[in-house]
């Protein structure tokens, strides 16, 4: 009896149950297909990522020196130090923080009244190809100045040389370029002190 139990009971799993060579075909098959979408747009994700990371990445240093510039971040020269970020074109792959001191008061700051505080590397694929001002975009250099106690932008240009030179001017851009295909983020910066990417 307890054989004849045994029997019934294999018989009853083995003959109507698994699944068939072609069922597990099929579910291999799509599991590929969907496997294959995700790897190829996941590529794209992550570049597109990277680069609203590094445009980020460069509006929040310009926030930094506007917070030193604004705040009490003290330098050898005292409380009475401006802050601000420079870009050269001749280094689209690098920026940096400057402390600023106009000794003369006369909106120039010449290489003696600049002092790098940090300089930043753009990591991966991407670098500044344009610096510019209200519509123009001619510059080599442009600089944001952030003085105590106005949160507001002074935007600074540079054609030539170590001079930087002001203006009123409403709105500066560094525009940054994914180097592989061609993509482009503008990280913007108003004289109201308004910093952000499009």
């Amino acid at each position: 009896m307890r054989l004849k139990n045994i029997l019934k009971f294999q018989n009853k799993f083995s003959s109507k149950s698994g699944f068939t060579l072609i069922e597990l075909l099929v579910v291999f098959f799509v599991s590929s297909v969907v496997a294959t979408v995700v790897m190829t747009n996941f590529g794209d994700f992550t570049s597109e990522t990277e680069f609203e990371n590094e445009a980020l990445n460069i509006a929040l240093t310009i926030r930094q020196a506007q917070v030193y510039g604004i705040s009490a971040k003290e330098t050898t020269t005292g409380f009475n130090t401006e802050y601000g970020v420079v870009f050269n074109k001749s280094t689209p792959s690098s920026f940096t923080l400057n402390t600023f001191r106009d000794i003369d008061n006369n909106k120039f700051y010449t290489s003696d009244e600049v002092n790098v505080e940090e300089t930043f590397l753009i990591k991966g694929d991407f670098e500044i190809i344009d610096l510019c001002i209200e519509a123009s975009c001619i510059y080599t250099g442009t600089a944001f100045v952030f003085k105590r106690p106005d949160p507001s932008s002074h935007i600074y240009f540079r054609f030539l040389g170590n001079i930087f030179a002001g203006g009123a001017f409403t709105n500066g851009r560094i525009v940054l370029e994914r180097i592989s295909d061609g993509s482009i983020k503008t990280i913007n910066v108003t004289d109201t002190g308004q910093i952000y990417v499009n």
